[in-house]
């Protein structure tokens, strides 16, 4: 079939038939390929990376359920160091020599060396040799916590013994305490402790304590003793206790 030739203005051909166009016939370049058509969701949440939920964790742990579209700022338990802003892996656990027949109690260090209680026992780790040296201290009782502070511009180590804690500045002179001390803490520039009754106390010089707060609560509910951040994200001193803290 011949095809049919347009003559007049405002006019198509279409199948052979003669069609009057509104207005004048204009030329637009289109896609050979048909338009993109998405059936669905077709918000952030389409793409696998873009909607990934990576809360921070940084508030600590202690969280179980965390409600839809709430943001969570806490874990509900983990190994992993979440304290910072970034979450990191722990600390890497080395097996190291056996020392003392007896548990550890407690490990801190001082000027870069690390200190270790076995039951009473205090000695020090060689990483040379991997193994514990010799006794150097006789703690009055089992250790129940240890801490590393600076105050007065002298760096300590302490460990706490429920009867008291025992402390060093050189790690061969030992000096014990008789104030009970059941955990430890380094906050506001003073040492802080706490004894199972949940009776606090504060040192701004080292040996000379001062009472602080007594927490209204049975004997034993002390857990521990610790710095951390509060909602407003300032550092404070916390009492872990059996009821919270």
């Amino acid at each position: 079939m011949a095809q049919a030739r347009v003559q007049t203005r405002q006019e198509v051909s279409i199948n052979g038939v003669f069609y009057r166009t509104k207005g004048q016939i204009t030329q637009k370049l289109i896609n050979q390929w048909a338009p993109k058509f998405v059936i669905g969701d077709m918000t952030k949440d389409s793409q696998q990376r873009a909607s990934v939920w990576a809360p921070r964790f940084n508030r600590g742990i202690g969280k179980y359920r965390v409600r839809p579209g709430e943001e969570s700022d806490k874990a509900w338990w983990s190994t992993l160091q979440i304290r910072g802003t970034h979450i990191v892996l722990p600390q890497l656990a080395t097996t190291t020599a056996v020392g003392a027949a007896a548990q550890v109690g407690a490990i801190g260090t001082l000027s870069s060396e690390i200190y270790a209680a076995f039951g009473t026992d205090v000695r020090k780790y060689n990483n040379t040799t991997d193994s514990w040296g010799s006794s150097l201290d006789t703690l009055p009782a089992v250790v129940t916590d240890s801490i590393t502070f600076r105050m007065n511009d002298v760096v300590y180590l302490a460990f706490a013994t429920t009867s008291g804690y025992t402390y060093t500045s050189n790690g061969s002179s030992w000096v014990d305490d008789t104030t009970d001390t059941l955990y430890m803490a380094f906050w506001d520039d003073r040492l802080w402790g706490i004894d199972n009754t949940g009776q606090m106390w504060y040192s701004s010089q080292i040996g000379v304590e001062s009472p602080g707060a007594q927490l209204p609560l049975p004997d034993g509910s002390v857990n521990d003793l610790f710095v951390a951040r509060n909602a407003d994200g300032l550092l404070v001193l916390f009492d872990a206790t059996t009821v919270g803290h």
